[in-house]
């Protein structure tokens, strides 16, 4: 997973968005400088940035500081650094900037967390309110994140909610408590502990926070903590020249690593929702699972009647006003409001904006500082609750003309009060209004004086209006707390009722009637009642029919050529594979839990009644411990081992285990939770993954309160043990991997006694070949391998030689000839050495097929096996 160019993606992303190169610089950094910056955005230390690529002395020092300070360098260091070489220049700057006061009480900060097991209590739910509690700050994000913990204070739906914020001081995490509005550390607080299953809930803007969220998340993530978020926008990617660039950089980082390591982006509006799905499709990255959270509003439900209102509030407010609420900062757009100022004196109406000056320019704060000496602008910059709740009842209209906003609470709080309202199309303002608002496009530029012109002259329609907001009925906190509850519930322990194998649905993948036919006998003879789904061909269909109908097996039979409608089916056996399920699961007659299998799964004996879960847990079948470990067959390497290495790739990248689930028998399979993932991972899965695997050990950490994962051995699967082993032979055997001809499928009573014996032979083999030295692929006169007769050992090398062969050599006389099959080995390959059938000491030796140089060599060590010590 080449994550340093998905960030570089996203950094390219925002810079094709910014209209105005001048007003974020960085967007224009060279290949070299944006490779720092990407790898900023996926955690490496600042020796692995790579700054010695950065020619550019300007560059250069920008990304010390962004590193260390999360900020760009002032002008005046820019000034005092430019003169000085740029050989000794990174050091010269870190050395500088690790001195400072700056640094220490504000810059980047590492952190420890504390993990240990809590077995006698339940998960704990931690919101992180680092930046709520750092800042003070009481508008925007901190507001939603002070009512959502007010709220959440007062509930028992949920237990175990713990507040935590980042202390600089410790490096850690400590126990914070929401006191009179405000959050405060509590006494004698220690650090907080985590536990595999607890939930992180990063509620706060903590991309101004000082630690890192890629490392924090990764940490989390590999221990067994789910990670939730809650997305308010992306307006620093969508319209990076409305945000200060610092926020932008900043925002970048955090973006990317909750996008790849979020378990649920709790969003605060659909239009967010479809701007995060888009985004992550234009960055051909995981897309985090989605939901969305109504924030609420309790402005109308604040009592600030009694307090007086200011006499030149009171006079200017006695004639109609149009009422514009938020800070001023590029993203509002106040400059619109500024070239229609005139507009709104023409048609009699006076401006009270009411917001603090934040991030904008000087020539628009010039120009509202200029309008209100004019005398038809009032500019509030301190407006307490009091003043804006009788603005709010007292405006003619209240107007926003935002570029974007990802939710927009003063729209809310205008339509709860009665007002008439008319908003921008940017973002999810209309969305929010719910049809109660009239809207301009912001691509017309009369768009807004039309609005407004219309409105004034149609008394009638302006009445229309006021009678259709009475009947608004705005979101409460509530609201947003119930879906807190909802989206927390996921990752709760739950009990369900217990699952019966014999009701579930059979979802299989076949063009085979005959092996299908024997699969479906299996199942039934030992008591399976349920329906049918069956995925085949165009060709096959009829033929697959048939077989169900013989069967009097109630079943439904799709084709492949119906998944795909125009599109090509994946010619790649992993990547049609997974491509089919993903279609397939999402199809109407898949039922909500399932067991998917091939057809070539034959059950052998009854299955035990908790077999596929229990009441608490879902069981994955699992066949080997970690795909990474796979090794090839160096006669010839396969789809599907490209398709582990893949998928181990892919799961370890973000944090997951990558056992191996294509246990060649059935797995029990969530509809809604296979969709999730499938979805999230679409856009990551070029050349195919092992879908079963996937599902599973991204299931085991995200819900790890209901799946467990359970070692299995499936008959036949190896069919025969020189290809691969497993790590174990479990105790109860239930499932046949059936093989045409092999033995197995006329007595699977002695085909499993001689599987076990099999097993039993090559893992004794195995340990016998770990006590010898072992080989390498170089001229040497000490290599030693060890084995038993007539079986295969697997020798590890550590570089890529195709055309290899082998020969093993009693005296002069050759008793193995492996120069027949020719051999491509690599660390993922190994050489395949079959020892020879007599006890005794022999030697090998490894060449070049074609030339017949001799590449190396080993003494053989062939054990007798105990059968023949036993006169067996």
């Amino acid at each position: 997973m080449e994550f340093k160019d998905n960030a570089k993606a996203l950094f390219r992303l925002a810079g094709g968005n910014c209209t105005s190169g001048a007003e974020v610089d960085f967007f224009s950094w060279s290949e070299a400088a944006v490779d720092a910056v990407a790898a900023i955005c996926c955690g490496e230390t600042f020796a692995n940035l790579g700054l010695s690529r950065v020619n550019d002395k300007e560059e250069v020092v920008h990304l010390v500081y962004y590193y260390y300070l999360r900020r760009l360098a002032d002008p005046g260091a820019i000034e005092r650094l430019r003169v000085r070489d740029r050989a000794g220049l990174v050091e010269y700057c870190q050395a500088a900037i690790l001195r400072s006061e700056e640094y220490s009480l504000q810059g980047r900060s590492e952190f420890s967390l504390e993990f240990a097991s809590r077995s006698d209590t339940g998960p704990n739910i931690f919101f992180d309110v680092t930046n709520t509690t750092t800042t003070k700050a009481r508008t925007g994000i901190q507001r939603v994140v002070r009512e959502l913990s007010r709220e959440l204070q007062g509930s028992s739906a949920v237990e175990n909610i713990v507040y935590v914020a980042y202390s600089r001081a410790d490096k850690k995490f400590k126990r914070v408590a929401l006191d009179d509005d405000e959050f405060v550390e509590l006494n004698d607080a220690a650090q907080v502990c985590f536990d595999r299953g607890d939930v992180y809930f990063d509620v706060d803007g903590s991309w101004g926070d000082a630690v890192s969220r890629w490392p924090l998340y990764r940490t989390l993530r590999e221990a067994g903590v789910r990670i939730l978020n809650v997305h308010y926008d992306a307006a620093p990617i969508l319209f990076p020249m409305y945000s200060h660039p610092i926020t932008v950089l900043r925002f970048l980082e955090h973006f990317f690593a909750a996008s790849n390591f979020s378990d649920t982006f709790v969003c605060i509006s659909e239009a967010v929702r479809r701007d995060y799905i888009k985004i992550a499709e234009q960055l051909k990255g995981r897309c985090a699972p989605t939901t969305v959270m109504p924030l609420g509003n309790v402005f109308s439900a604040l009592d600030a009647s009694d307090e007086k209102i200011p006499v030149e509030v009171s006079k200017f407010s006695r004639e109609r006003f149009v009422l514009f609420v938020g800070t001023v900062e590029p993203r509002k757009n106040y400059s619109l409001l500024i070239r229609n100022l005139d507009m709104f004196k023409q048609l009699g109406l006076k401006v009270i904006l009411v917001g603090k000056k934040g991030w904008e320019s000087d020539e628009v704060i010039d120009r509202l500082a200029e309008a209100q000496k004019a005398g038809n602008f009032l500019w509030l910059q301190n407006a307490t609750d009091g003043v804006l709740k009788h603005l709010y009842e007292t405006c003619y209209l209240y107007v926003s003309v935002a570029h974007y906003e990802g939710y927009g609470l003063p729209v809310l709080e205008a339509l709860s009060y009665g007002c008439a309202v008319v908003t921008s199309d940017g973002g999810a303002l209309e969305e929010v209004g719910r049809g109660y608002t009239l809207s301009f496009r912001l691509d017309d530029e009369q768009g807004l004086a039309r609005t407004v012109s219309a409105l004034v002259a149609d008394p009638q329609r302006y009445d229309q209006l006021k009678a259709n907001v009475s009947k608004f009925h705005a979101p409460v906190w509530s609201d947003a707390i119930a879906k807190v509850h909802e989206v927390l519930r996921a990752y709760l322990p739950c009990d369900r009722h217990g699952i019966d194998w014999q009701t579930l649905q059979l979802v299989y993948i076949s063009i085979r009637p005959e092996s299908l036919q024997r699969s479906l006998l299996s199942l039934k003879k030992f008591g399976h009642l349920g329906a049918v789904v069956v995925l085949t061909s165009e060709a096959m269909k009829g033929a697959v029919e048939a077989v169900l109908a013989s069967l009097g097996v109630a079943g439904v039979v799709l084709c492949d050529e119906d998944l795909f409608v125009g599109e090509e089916i994946p010619a790649d056996h992993q990547e049609r594979n997974f491509q089919l399920r993903k279609r397939l699961y999402g199809n109407a007659a898949i039922e909500p839990v399932f067991l998917s299998l091939d057809d070539d799964a034959i059950l052998l004996k009854p299955l035990p009644a908790n077999h596929y879960g229990d009441q608490q847990n879902y069981k994955g079948y699992y066949y080997f411990s970690s795909m990474a470990k796979w090794r090839a067959s160096p006669f010839g390497m396969t789809s599907y081992d490209e398709g582990q290495w893949r998928t181990s790739a892919l799961l370890t990248a973000h944090g997951y285990g990558d056992k191996s689930f294509s246990a060649h028998q059935p797995q029990i399979i969530e509809k809604r939770l296979v969709q999730e993932i499938y979805s999230e991972y679409a856009n990551c899965v070029a050349g195919g993954v092992d879908e079963w695997s996937l599902y599973f050990n991204v299931c085991l950490n995200r819900y790890s309160n209901r799946f467990c994962a359970v070692p299995v051995t499936t008959l036949n699967w190896p069919e025969d043990y020189s290809s691969w082993m497993p790590g174990w032979f479990a105790s109860e055997v239930h499932y046949m991997n059936y093989y045409p001809g092999n033995d197995s499928a006329n007595d699977p009573s002695a085909g499993l006694l001689n599987y076990a014996a099999a097993y039993d032979k090559y893992h004794a083999q195995r340990l016998i070949g770990g006590v010898a030295k072992p080989m390498t692929l170089a001229v040497t006169d000490d290599n030693v391998v060890a084995g038993l007769p007539g079986l295969w050992i697997d020798i590890n090398v550590n570089q890529v030689m195709a055309g290899v062969g082998y020969r093993i050599y009693a005296g002069d006389a050759v008793v193995v000839d492996g120069s027949r099959d020719v051999q491509a080995v690599s660390p993922r390959a190994p050489l395949k050495v079959k020892m020879p059938l007599e006890p005794g000491e022999y030697e090998l030796c490894v060449f070049w097929v074609e030339s017949g140089s001799q590449i190396s060599s080993a003494s053989v060590l062939v054990f007798p096996w105990r059968q023949a010590l036993q006169g067996a």
